[in-house]
């Protein structure tokens, strides 16, 4: 058993960082975009997972789960999160990556820093931002910044824990390896190889909706769950 620089005993722990899909909006009434930093719904896959895994009847493995996820969250500030949190030798980092095209830092027209969701929608509401974004950013600088961050990332939490597990949001998807092309509902042209890391997930759908709004639904989440187990009990744990 490991002590955090707390003082508390840490055993095996899944720590999950993300935007709203691992906070687990939408899955409860008060867990929305307007929820605190550190509020998540225990319905979401973090602690489904921990679950599934420390009652498994064939194999198990006793685990806690920490929520890290915020929604609204750009991959910026995902790492962020991953580089202030204090990480712990036994612990499994998942990462549930969010678009590439949600830009977190810009600024806004008084010099300070602005967010802003996406290219798309940033131009609807300020024409600053289209002005910012066309002249400032591009597809390839996007997809640039995931690489530096993704890197970065898992180079940092490799020297500090038992593994990193990358879930590819469903905004992303693998290329048809016959035709190398992309399925039609996702972006024109996806830059970054995830086969540079160790752990990866494959893309997933959205089975579901959410009680209480437009986000990914309680079976998306127990079906993330079951694959991110399955992964675990067969690739890491021990």
């Amino acid at each position: 058993m490991n002590k955090s620089s707390h003082g508390t005993s840490v055993g095996n722990r899944l720590v999950a960082f993300g935007d709203s899909f691992t906070q687990g909006c939408g899955l409860e009434k008060h867990i929305n975009h307007l929820s605190q930093h550190g509020q998540y719904s225990k319905k979401a896959y973090p602690s489904v997972t921990a679950s599934f895994l420390s009652t498994d009847r064939h194999n198990p493995i006793p685990f806690e789960s920490v929520n890290r996820g915020m929604g609204g969250y750009a991959n910026c500030e995902i790492l962020d999160e991953i580089l202030n949190y204090d990480i712990q030798p036994n612990d499994i980092a998942l990462i549930m990556w969010t678009s590439p095209l949600r830009e977190a830092y810009m600024l806004a027209e008084d010099g300070t820093l602005s967010a802003a969701w996406n290219h798309t929608m940033a131009y609807e509401d300020s024409p600053f931002q289209q002005i910012y974004f066309e002249n400032y950013q591009s597809i390839v600088a996007v997809y640039k910044r995931l690489e530096r961050t993704l890197y970065i990332a898992d180079s940092y939490l490799k020297q500090k824990c038992k593994a990193v597990i990358h879930i590819p949001g469903p905004w992303f998807k693998i290329y048809d390896p016959d035709t190398n092309t992309p399925p039609e509902d996702t972006f024109d042209f996806h830059l970054y190889e995830w086969h540079n890391f160790e752990h990866v997930l494959q893309p997933f759908n959205q089975l579901d909706v959410a009680p209480f709004d437009e986000h990914f639904g309680i079976s998306s989440h127990k079906n993330l769950a079951r694959i991110l187990q399955d992964y675990i009990q067969t690739h890491i744990a021990q």
